[in-house]
């Protein structure tokens, strides 16, 4: 019995509408095409033992010969097998070589040892530059490391030319799935129940506020060789492969129960956000203690050599607005609609914040204490006769990795700010009531503008917060995420800004370049700070200020606007839309200050 119910999700949004009608009807519609098109499989659950789905969407058997397998695996009773490690080599996994010299045998630092029987990198590939806020430019290599953003990949020979340059190789479709179901033959990398926060999916953030992360951001999506991420945030390519047989998942999977099984393979589809991860042999070495070995070769002699030739892609494919991979034939849906300035355009997407003030759970407010030397607590800076919160309001319960459900606002550095979702009409998003009430359980209340744009100027009345010339990376804007390397804007003198979007295209392409928005952490962007120390009040998030007219009003731009060097400004107030990602920040009154 399947782990959850489904149902067979249709071959394409575009060109069937067989999930719509009856099996009677499906059975006439198809005897007037001249034949039914053979039932598919999505798992290996759909297919009757010993066969298993295979990337075709076929049941069939996954080997009927050792040489299916790969190295390192035998076939038996139809089933890829790892052989034991004595008889992987003369020596076993401890023992000697040729020359009985005692060895044993291992993997890089940066890559795990899979039970004796290969190296995989312990994280998703990256380029040799990218950083926990950029994805690089450095297409000459992969490599393995945490904390950075992944490379997307547009091809599965660009994913094995990189790795090949580090002297490793795409893993083989066999040494994937092992290392993702482990000895325990489990249905994701944690276990055999899904858990809709482990990994990075749709379900992590809850939609639509979905988005990639970087290397080992869920500490908990790991699997028992301690290899990250293998479930979910981009999928991955493995050897000698398409576009149709990549595996584990990404962040933005419609249905991450199904498409995160170790097991799935898309089969009749191209999955939109792709990446990969190397592996490799392991490495004979002399054993400690043993008399040093003169030679040090990879376990096997089917590893393939560095091909210098190969292209690297640098036009990954993608939208402004993150597409969901339903698993069906990917259609654009639109996430996080794009600020453009103009009317909004109803998305029919729910806001996640109610509008209204929070309940009381009967919980204490935040006691954040007051600095006597400053007057302001500890989370805040002084300015003037008032504080004002140093990072973004957070629910208290947040981290790096959730939005958290608390109704106390907090401010905190590394945690995901209070984001509430506008479909840009009057009424929706966030309150006042809401966002008034949320500072005030901290001993707090909502910033006014006025306060806000002191702030925001800082002593050196700078035109942004961090100086007076617009720098498109400093604080997280359209900008900032921009694809400069891609095809389209790799010749260009100016990249990313104005390029990136200000350009003549529609919004759903993302500008020629291209641009990987999205929310980040408070603080992670250590340049984008006030001369008081007020960290991220240009960009990341809208901040919904207080006005004794009633009305909302916002400023200092967000991750989606497509002019950033005008709404980052600290004194831009022209908004007469409703944006579509706001928060807010904390003031309070300053109390005397203590000689």
């Amino acid at each position: 019995m399947p782990l959850f119910q489904r149902t067979k999700r249709p071959f394409s949004f575009r060109t069937t509408i067989f999930s719509l009608v009856p099996a009677l009807a499906i059975a006439a519609f198809c005897a007037f095409t001249a034949g039914c098109i053979e039932q598919k499989c999505f798992e290996n659950n759909d297919c009757p033992a010993p066969k298993i789905c295979q990337s075709t969407g076929t049941c069939g058997y996954e080997c009927v010969a050792k040489t299916d397998c790969g190295t390192g695996f035998t076939c038996h009773k139809n089933r890829c097998q790892p052989l034991p490690p004595d008889t992987q080599n003369p020596a076993g996994p401890n023992g000697t070589d040729s020359g009985e010299i005692p060895v044993v045998y291992t993997c890089p630092d940066d890559m795990a040892n899979v039970d004796g029987l290969f190296c995989m990198d312990r994280y998703e590939a990256s380029r040799p530059d990218a950083t926990s806020l950029s994805y690089g430019t450095d297409e000459s290599r992969a490599v393995s490391a945490p904390d950075v953003y992944p490379w997307q990949v547009w091809d599965n020979a660009t994913a094995e030319a990189a790795c090949n340059a580090a002297e490793k190789r795409l893993c083989t479709p066999t040494e994937w799935q092992y290392a993702c179901q482990g000895t325990e033959r489990l249905n994701y990398a944690y276990g055999n129940i899904y858990h809709a926060t482990i990994c990075n999916g749709i379900d992590a953030f809850g939609y639509p506020r979905f988005h990639l992360m970087p290397t080992g951001s869920f500490p908990e999506c790991v699997n028992e060789w301690g290899i990250f991420d293998l479930n979910g945030n981009l999928w991955e390519h493995t050897a000698n492969g398409s576009n149709m047989t990549i595996r584990g998942g990404a962040y933005n999977c419609g249905n991450s129960a199904l498409l995160h099984r170790c097991d799935y393979v898309p089969g009749n589809w191209e999955p939109s956000a792709r990446g990969f991860r190397c592996c490799a042999q392991l490495v004979a070495q002399a054993a400690p203690n043993a008399p040093p070995s003169t030679d040090s070769a990879p376990l096997g002699t089917d590893a393939p050599q560095p091909d210098d030739t190969a292209r690297l892609d640098t036009d990954p494919p993608g939208c402004i607005d993150d597409p969901v991979d339903t698993g069906t034939a990917p259609v654009d849906t639109g996430t996080e609609p794009f600020d453009t300035g103009t009317a909004p355009v109803d998305t029919g997407t729910e806001p996640v914040d109610t509008g209204t003030a929070p309940v009381d759970t009967g919980t204490a407010p935040v006691d954040t204490g007051t600095d006597p030397g400053t007057g302001c607590p500890a989370d805040m800076v002084p300015i003037d006769t008032y504080c004002i919160d140093i990072y973004e309001a957070s629910r208290c319960d947040a981290t790096r990795t959730s939005y958290g459900s608390d109704t106390r606002a907090c401010s905190r550095p590394g945690v995901m700010p209070w984001y509430t979702y506008s479909n840009q009409t009057e009424g929706s998003g966030l309150s006042l009531a809401t966002a008034r009430a949320a500072c005030a359980t901290a001993g707090k209340r909502l910033c006014r503008a006025d306060e806000w744009f002191e702030a925001c100027q800082g002593p050196q009345k700078h035109v942004y917060c961090f100086g007076d010339t617009y720098n498109p990376t400093t604080c997280n804007g359209l900008d900032t995420f921009c694809r400069c390397s891609s095809a389209n804007c790799a010749h260009l003198a100016q990249c990313p800004y104005p390029y990136c979007h200000n350009y003549a295209s529609t919004y759903e392409q993302g500008g020629p370049c291209g641009a990987d928005l999205h929310i980040t952490p408070t603080g992670d962007f250590p340049g984008c700070v006030s001369g008081y120390g007020v960290y991220d009040i240009s960009g990341n998030l809208w901040e919904l200020v207080d006005n004794i007219d009633g009305k909302r009003h916002f400023r200092g731009g967000a991750f989606n606007c497509n002019n950033s060097m005008l709404n980052q400004r600290c004194d831009y107030d022209d908004i007469t839309w409703i944006p579509s990602a706001h928060g807010f920040r904390c003031c309070k009154d300053r109390d005397t200050v203590t000689p």
